[in-house]
């Protein structure tokens, strides 16, 4: 077998399975169809194609050559696991972008637009309502999550590995019971700073206590209903072109990257960036509303979208198109730091809030971090467990000590991204805190009205695909670990 036969057709199918998702999310179809890619790509479905490439990849030496066959390798064995949950997923994918849920006040919202409904809504009793509708809508659902389960864990099993975990483990080559540990022991040193200002917030804001917190309660906390006009929809744009545009970048990439900002309906409330082919098509996806976290999620895709499109178009199809995701969420983080910095709020938004107004924020992103610090843990237990009998109390409890708010059961596979992508998450965090105490060492506190950082962000990008700990080394750290992470929340309280 031709290795550079596989790696053709699988240019092709990652491509296609990109496109599907795209039309989906972004409310072009309400169907899914990626189980119907199975039979138009055999090599990327095949198990003599994964047999060839970790063949091929035993004797590779060490170098890029060797990197290619390991993202090879790791697009293949998703796929093959991938093949046994296809037609969950697109019924899955199908059923959410139909679903609609009615209040009882005879108002219709779209599944997809729950999130951000909730995060608007000021009267409580309205959200709890929301949330219990979301629920049962889950509850629907959950056969359909358990059967996804069943078989991603008999898929892994098939291809000689005893759970999720210990595929991810070899294939992405993340240590996950390290990365857990290090996850909780940011849970320890942040937990005090995290209880002591989100009581205040939460007393002073919704007049509740932290015993009384439920999960809307903080999507709506954080919405940060106040300070909504301190970042006005019409604004958004504009603001991101000024800044690319003092950093020596251009919002469009030279026309590589279009923006899909129409309202449609089974369009996605979550932001997201759609890679159709790197580095010539990128299309940023998102509803914007305004406010502090419209602007994050736009900011974040744009670091996505930049890093995609200055990608080297003549390096090969693994290094372009497939990566180490840490590393491009890491980018995506770094961009996203911009809504809320205070030179970046000064200088853009013209506005010059106090302390608490970007303890707030940081706030905000604390909750969010942890929170995926006790989803590693619960993934892990969630992979590593024979049954699911009691993962949705598990679920429901590693939530409420990490965040302080009581979650619903009902989502304790739903809150759940294939493959382990809580991993990819915690790993982005810590390389962009990392890239971010570089960014200011090397270009001062406004790196971004810097075009010799433009320069250098370009450099790093073009390179293509690289693992986290490479570019963390690059960066002239010891290690990637949290402690940048963790300082950066600790110097700010």
């Amino acid at each position: 077998m031709n290795i550079d036969a596989i790696r053709r057709e699988a240019e092709n199918f990652v491509r296609e399975a990109e496109a599907i998702t795209y039309r989906n999310h972004a409310g072009l179809t309400e169907g899914g169809g990626l189980a119907a890619l199975h039979d138009r790509f055999p090599r990327v479905f095949g198990r003599e194609s994964l047999a060839h490439v970790e063949a091929s990849l035993a004797i590779a030496p060490e170098g890029p050559e060797k990197l290619r066959r390991e993202l090879l390798r790791e697009l293949l064995v998703h796929a093959l696991i991938d093949r046994e949950t296809d037609a969950v997923a697109d019924e899955l994918m199908a059923r959410e972008a139909a679903s609609r849920i009615e209040l009882p006040d005879g108002s219709v919202l779209p599944y997809r637009s729950v999130p951000a409904e909730v995060a608007r809504e000021s009267a409580r009793g309205r959200r709890r309502a929301i949330e219990a509708k979301h629920a049962e809508v889950l509850y629907g659902l959950d056969p359909l999550y358990r059967e996804w389960w069943h078989r991603t864990r008999r898929a892994c099993g098939a291809l000689g590995h005893p759970d999720l975990a210990a595929l991810v483990g070899e294939t992405a080559r993340v240590d996950l019971d390290a990365l857990a540990a290090s996850a909780m022991a940011f849970l320890r040193d942040t937990n005090d700073l995290y209880r002591d200002y989100l009581g205040w917030m939460v007393r002073r804001y919704l007049t509740l206590t932290l015993a009384e917190l439920e999960r809307h309660d903080l999507s709506h906390l954080f919405h940060f209903p106040n300070i909504q006009s301190t970042y006005p929809a019409s604004d958004l744009v504009p603001l991101a072109g000024h800044t690319m545009s003092d950093i020596g970048l251009s919002l469009d990439a030279g026309g590589r990257i279009t923006l899909d900002l129409e309202a449609r309906k089974g369009k996605s409330s979550r932001a997201f960036c759609a890679r159709l082919q790197i580095p010539q098509r990128i299309v940023l996806v998102i509803l914007p509303r305004g406010g502090q976290d419209d602007y994050e999620a736009f900011f974040h895709e744009l670091g996505h979208a930049l890093h995609f499109a200055h990608v080297d178009a003549g390096l090969p199809f693994e290094l372009r198109d497939l990566d180490d995701s840490s590393v491009t969420e890491a980018w995506a983080f770094t961009f996203q730091s911009l809504s809320s910095d205070p030179l970046w709020v000064a200088t853009f938004l013209k506005e010059k809030p106090g302390k608490d107004f970007f303890r707030a924020l940081k706030l905000a992103k604390l909750f969010l971090v942890r929170r995926y610090a006790a989803k590693i843990v619960y993934e892990l237990d969630l992979w590593r467990a024979p049954a699911l009998d009691d993962l949705p109390d598990r679920y429901a409890a590693r939530l409420r000590a990490a965040t302080g708010a009581l979650y619903p059961v009902e989502g304790f596979l739903a809150d759940v991204d294939p493959f382990f992508y809580v991993a990819r998450y915690l790993r982005g965090w810590m390389l962009s805190s990392q890239i971010i105490e570089t960014l200011r060492d090397r270009f001062d506190e406004g790196w971004f009205r810097r075009p010799p950082a433009g320069k250098w962000l370009r450099a790093k990008w073009q390179v293509g695909a690289m693992r986290a700990e490479s570019l963390s080394r690059d960066l002239g750290c010891e290690r990637l670990d949290a402690a940048a992470l963790t300082r950066e929340f600790l110097d700010l309280f």
